[in-house]
Order: structure tokens, then sequence, then C-alpha cells
């Protein structure tokens, strides 16, 4: 396909060269458009130049402190520059990144440091005191935080401010070599690290910015935490296509009025962000208040937008043309669709084709190919997709189908089917199938169609077995300012779905439980649902 080396085009001509990798997209922006800003922080902005030079002195402080090509280092931070800048000195150490989540309870991320082997840390002194590193049952070599330490085991981060001098050689960085650890939790609660290398972050960056045609005219607004693989957005592509980054605080995320001031005080163009968090910009941004006019591009991911919802946000933002990434985190994206207009609130939206990067089969049980139209399991074959997962290579085994002409194929778990058009529909979790009187179900497509019923936001089914039979429960959050009739749901149900696939239980709640990453709790929302039930 010619992705490693094919220049992109997005705005003004990207050269790519056979040498780039993550490691060089600061110095190569910092080349090609050194007075562009590159991050608006909190206190002050920063150029490309500033932001590379900063980054590569804190690179050359870990490469002096020990750190070796491969080691892994952790960041223990809450966002901001200093994070970004991390984030990119350890790709330019030649170590591997292993971003924290900053609100994550201790154990899981004592449970993610010891499973990555981190052997350093860089961070700020509140949250590395919270967690305290040291006890996770690693080796650790150095602790850096750029505050000042409570603890003589930590060392402060050096002057990062642009110098004349460069003070020491960095090592060559290979497109193979490992760059990055995303963690998830697997089915069994276990971390579950998707490795990703130079070469498939890199070629994601690429397909991204060719994409939503990214350039130095845009400014992202940054959304995504680093350890949420939508975060590669804002950490790759925007120094590749040397778009703008508005960095956002903790508060501002929490509350969309503050979000939405900040989005119009710095010209925010772009949006990268979960439905769930795009919902509550609608509802409670104050938008009324705002011009957001400048915001011409919007991105959704992570979970399926309510037709109704999505309608209310292409209202709200008039001039912003949509678009649904689909993408599981372990082939980084794989599908782009652009809307031309407000969604068909009966259909939704697809998940869309496959971008130039990938290829896509529809599979039944068995790995065959099924007819257009018809629902199968959703393999990827992708230049993005992850080396596999780490340290686990029986998992990685079984999550891939060898292919000779390509990439392997990655087995998604997802249901999809593909219609005439080449379109591509989500319809649920391979996982989150269930039988209910002889039938197989898939509760996410029965949420797909609760969701469409009247004044209904989000909704999640689950199960609850009794000695004689196993039941169908759901659960409905209404669209803000509205009531939900469920005896209208039930009619709205009749008429779409089977007999079986009606639940035979409805409730109503104000909101759901969210995933640190900001999507729907379902686990969380399913395990209640029947338990209380039972109860």
């Amino acid at each position: 396909m010619g992705w490693g080396i094919d220049p992109v085009r997005s705005g003004s001509l990207l050269v790519a060269s056979l040498l780039m990798t993550l490691a060089t997209l600061l110095s190569d922006a910092a080349t090609q458009n050194p007075t562009g800003i590159s991050l608006i922080g909190l206190d002050r902005s920063f150029t490309w130049s500033e932001t590379y030079s900063r980054a590569k002195r804190l690179a050359v402080q870990l490469v002096e402190s020990g750190v070796k090509v491969g080691d892994r280092v952790a960041v223990m931070r809450t966002k901001g520059h200093e994070t970004f800048e991390a984030i990119h000195a350890i790709l330019m150490s030649g170590a591997i990144l292993v971003p924290i989540d900053p609100l994550a309870p201790v154990p899981a991320v004592h449970a993610v440091l010891a499973n990555s082997g981190a052997s350093a840390v860089i961070g700020e002194t509140q949250v590395v005191t919270k967690y305290d590193p040291w006890s996770a049952g690693n080796k650790l070599d150095v602790v850096l935080v750029s505050d000042d330490p409570t603890d003589e085991r930590m060392v402060k981060i050096t002057e990062l401010e642009p110098t004349p001098d460069e003070i020491a050689k960095l090592p060559e960085v290979k497109a193979e070599d490992p760059a990055y650890l995303v963690y998830t939790s697997g089915s069994t609660g276990e971390p579950k690290g998707i490795l990703h290398t130079h070469r498939s972050g890199l070629a994601y960056a690429r397909l991204a910015v060719e994409a939503h045609k990214m350039g130095p005219d845009d400014r992202l607004v940054a959304t995504s935490a680093a350890h949420f693989d939508m975060g590669t957005l804002e950490l790759y592509a925007c120094p590749l296509a040397q778009t703008s980054v508005i960095m956002l605080s903790e508060g501002q995320l929490r509350f969309p009025a503050s979000l939405t001031a900040r989005v119009e005080e710095h010209s925010g163009t772009m949006f990268y962000a979960v439905t769930t968090l795009l919902q509550s910009i609608v509802d409670r941004g104050a938008l009324d208040q705002r011009d957001v006019s400048k915001v011409t591009k919007i991105l959704f991911a992570g979970e399926r937008y309510p037709p109704a919802a999505l309608v209310k946000l292409s209202e709200a933002f008039s001039n912003a043309a949509l678009c649904n990434v689909y993408g599981p985190a372990e082939v980084n994206a794989c599908n782009v669709y652009h809307l031309d207009g407000p969604p068909d609130p009966e259909r939704g939206s697809s998940i869309g084709p496959a971008w130039p990067g990938a290829e896509l089969l529809v599979v039944d049980p068995s790995g065959a190919p099924v007819p257009d139209g018809e629902k199968g399991e959703l393999w990827v074959s992708a230049v993005t997709r992850m080396s596999g997962y780490w340290e686990n290579p029986e998992l990685t085994a079984s999550a891939s189908h060898p292919r000779a002409d390509g990439p392997d194929w990655y087995k998604t778990g997802d249901i999809v089917s593909k219609d005439k058009d080449g379109l591509y529909w989500f319809h649920g979790r391979k996982d989150s199938q269930v039988k209910i009187r002889g039938m197989r179900l898939e509760l996410e497509a029965i949420e797909s169609v609760l969701g469409e019923a009247p004044n209904v936001l989000y909704a999640v089914a689950g199960t609850q077995e009794t000695s004689s039979e196993v039941r169908l429960l759901a659960v409905l959050v209404p669209i803000e300012g509205t009531e939900i009739d469920l005896k209208e749901v039930k009619r709205f149900c009749q008429k779409r779905l089977h007999p079986n696939a009606i639940p035979q239980s409805l409730s109503i709640q104000s909101s759901f439980p969210k995933t640190p990453s900001g999507k729907i709790d379902r686990t969380a929302v399913r395990s209640k649902l029947g338990s209380e039930q039972n109860s």
C-alpha cells in the first residue's frame, strides 16, 4: 500500500521519509513550522520549536538517568503540556510509553506497573505520592517529577526551557521498535497491554491526518486522556499535521460550560470525543452564550451515538462536519464515516467504510465470509494493527488469524453487517450475546432499537436468571428535559423487535455510571440491573 513512505497532504504537504518514526514527529514539526503554535496550555502557549526543545531535553535526562531502548517508562500526570512533553520525550529516548490513568484506583495502577515491568516514572509529585510506585514490586531506576519532590527517591526534572546547545545524542529509533502500551481491562479484570510500534502508530497518524484533512490552521480541543487510545489523535496526528492542541484542565472537562468558554476563547476548530462528553456539551455547555462557529470538525467514537442526540449535536454545531470513527485500540482506527447532513433518527449513522490502510471481512463462526446484509464478526487487517498483547502470546494468537498477503486479521469480536453501498453497521458485541427462550440475541442491538424510542437518550439491556427462566431487562435514560412513557416504548419495540427481544421489564434512571474513558459502564449497569431485580 505504500503507507510507510507516501506523503500526506493536509493544507500543506508533509513529506514522510523512510527514517520517520513517532520519535521524530516533534523535530519534523519544529523544522517545518518552528513558530507555529503547538500547545495552548493553561498558563501559556508553546511553539513547535519550544515543545521539541523541551521534550528533547527531558529525553536526554531520561537517557542520562539510565533509561535504555525498550525500557518501559510510566507517565503519572494529569493532562497538560508537561504530559505531552513527557510522552514525546519517552518516545525520543527509545523507551516504551506506559500512560497511567491518574484517576484509577491504586491496585489497578500497580497491576499495570507490574505487568509492564516499568523501570522509570515521569510524573507530578501529588500523583506519584498517591500511587507509591515503589510498592508495586518493580525495580524503579528513576522517578522524575516536574515539581518539588517530597520523597528522596524522586528527582526533579531539570530546566526544560530552550537553550542553544544540545548536551547529548539520543539513540536511533527504528520503525519496528515498540512505542507505546495502552492498557484495557481484560475479561478477567486483569490488565491487558496493547503494544504498538512506531510503525503502526505513525501509520495511524498519517491516515488520520488525511481522513480528517488536518492542518496547521486547525485547533484540536484535547478531551482524551493519554491512557485512552483516542488520545493518539492529539499525541501523534496533531504534530504530524502541525495542528495546535488546546489543553483543558480537569475542571473544564467536568464542567461543559467552562469547556465551551475555553473553546470560544481559543477558537477551537476540532473535537474528537466520546459521545457522552459531546452530549453533555450540547445539554449543559451554555452554547447559547458561546460563539462556536469556528468548530468545523467533530469526530465521535467509543460507542454508538443515539440518533436523536446526534441530530441535536448537528443543530448545536451547525458549521461542523460530523464524523463517526470506529476502531478497537488493537488497530487504532479502521473506519470513518463522514455524515453528509443530520442523521436519519430512524437509522442512526454507519461506522462507515474502511479507510485506505485497512481491509475488513465479515465472517460466520467458522471464519467463512458472509453475504452482504448478513451479520457476522468483523475481522480487520490493517497497517495500524498492534504487534500483540504485552507478554501474552496466547491471547495474541487467539485474537488473530494468519494472513499471507498482508497484516494478520484481528478478530474484533464486534458484530456488524455490510450493506449494498459498502457501508458497515455495528450491531453489538459477540460477547454480549444472550439466549432468551432458545433465541440468541445481541444486547447492544436491542439497546440500539431502544435508543431510537421517543425521548430515550441511552439504554442498557441485561438479563436476570431465575430458577425457571432467563428474563430480559432494560434501563433507560431520558433526553434532558423530557419524560419517557414506558408504555409508548413497549409499543415502539413491538413494531421493531422480535417478541423474544422485547424487554420484559423496563425502568428509568437519570444517568449511567461511566468508565474512566467516559463511556457508559455497561458491565456495571447490567450487573446492578440483574441484582436489583433479584433482590
